[in-house]
């Protein structure tokens, strides 16, 4: 049998020097939860000689890497201070409910926790109101962060630029193909335990996507992007006070939908009534649950022809939950982690719709063509049918439709 053919180069990204064959993509996908946390706290410490790039080694950046480490460090399994107390533990920064009560009396219907959050200030999309804006892309944006899922994405988004040859093959793809084993390392319980290869699990499902959203700095010399996932970091139940606590999580990332997306896209009326992905039965995705919350309040200039350029790629968690793990990064169009890219939800659709951004750029099959198959079809080439009566028209690659699917948030 021959061998499969080779696989899409990958770029090199975070000081990777290029000077060996150990891509940094493939040897990040491999980390255990010990090395994520050690690697994180080199690059924060000033460690790391080549991460982050010289234009982001100032005193003022590397104090803002170690903040989102530390923060990050303390959410995650089995040991981190804010992942242990208050009990039960968690992956989201919080606090007792004093409305709670003691046990003996504690309310069954108002939610055990209330939310921490630490605020991180990040250049974004171009915003015309920024007088002399601090980097090459303008938008200033102070966000909370209280989840480990959000504050690892912020981490590498922080990290630098991606190369302007950068798309999805061999560069994005394996960005959040890492991210989202990096989070599965830290926080979360999977489904197939085999999966964890050994390592003590976290609380509660993982998030059931990852998202990453890129765009060309106004520059035109590289591309920056950002990363989330959809909600997580819990164990909720199904009793009230749980159910109260989901969606107390929920209204904050709602929130921060509102507040930041401008003009607003959706109103502060709209939580769990209007999103268009929304079933006969009353149940769906509510309006900030996705794994693009996050990005897309950093990324998207609301309405704005600057949106042209902005790209993005959903990656579902069934690649990192396995029965068999899936040890290695591996970019063929027909393995497990192309596989496992989905197309935006409804209403993700609909911001990017809004927004002005192209569809085709987040559809699920978008740039696969150029990915190669590992499976190389067997027996000699067929001839071409020769068409006599059928007519195909090539559409515009702004008019591709992006297939609709629920994100499901884990119970």
């Amino acid at each position: 049998m021959a061998d499969p053919p080779p696989e899409p180069t990958l770029l090199r990204p975070f000081g990777d020097d290029g000077k060996d064959d150990k891509n940094w993509f493939r040897v990040a996908f491999r980390f255990k939860r010990d090395e994520v946390l050690g690697w994180m706290k080199k690059v924060a410490s000033k460690n790391n000689a080549n991460c982050p790039p010289n234009d982001l080694r100032t005193d003022d950046h590397f104090k803002l890497l170690l903040e989102v480490y530390t923060e990050l460090e303390s959410l995650a399994a089995t040991q981190g201070a804010n992942y242990l107390v208050p009990k039960d533990e968690c992956h989201i920064y919080r606090d007792k409910n004093p409305n709670f009560g003691p046990k003996k009396t504690q309310s069954k219907t108002v939610s055990p926790f209330v939310i921490k959050t630490w605020s991180h200030q990040y250049i974004g999309a171009p915003d015309p109101n920024v007088k002399d804006p601090p980097g090459p892309d303008a938008k200033v944006v102070t966000i909370g962060y209280w989840c480990i899922y959000d504050l690892i994405g912020l981490f590498l988004g922080l990290l630098g630029n991606a190369p302007l040859a950068a798309d999805r093959n061999n560069f994005f793809l394996p960005l959040t193909a890492v991210y989202a084993r990096w989070c599965t390392r830290l926080a979360g319980k999977l489904d197939n335990t085999e999966s964890h290869q050994g390592e003590t699990p976290g609380i509660g499902a993982p998030p059931a996507m990852f998202q990453c959203t890129w765009r060309e700095r106004q520059d035109g010399k590289a591309k920056w992007f950002l990363l989330g996932a959809s909600m997580a970091g819990g164990r909720f139940h199904k009793t009230p006070s749980e159910q109260d606590w989901k969606k107390t999580l929920q209204m904050q990332r709602f929130d921060m939908l509102v507040t930041h997306l401008k003009p607003p896209l959706v109103g502060r009326d709209d939580f769990g009534k209007t999103e268009p992905d929304v079933k006969s039965n009353g149940t769906g995705n509510r309006w900030g649950n996705c794994a693009e919350t996050y990005p897309f309040v950093h990324c998207l200039a609301v309405g704005d022809e600057s949106n042209e350029t902005v790209q993005g790629l959903a990656l579902s968690k069934k690649f990192v939950d396995q029965k068999t793990p899936v040890t290695d990064y591996s970019g063929y169009s027909d393995g497990k982690i192309w596989d496992s890219v989905v197309p935006p939800c409804a209403n993700c659709a609909k911001l990017v719709e809004l927004s002005n951004a192209p569809a085709a750029f987040f559809a699920k099959e978008y740039e696969k063509d150029k990915a190669t198959a590992k499976t190389v079809p067997s027996g000699p080439p067929q001839e071409p049918e020769i068409q006599t009566e059928e007519v195909f028209v090539i559409r515009d690659v702004k008019e591709l439709p992006v297939r609709e699917m629920v994100e499901v948030a884990s119970n």
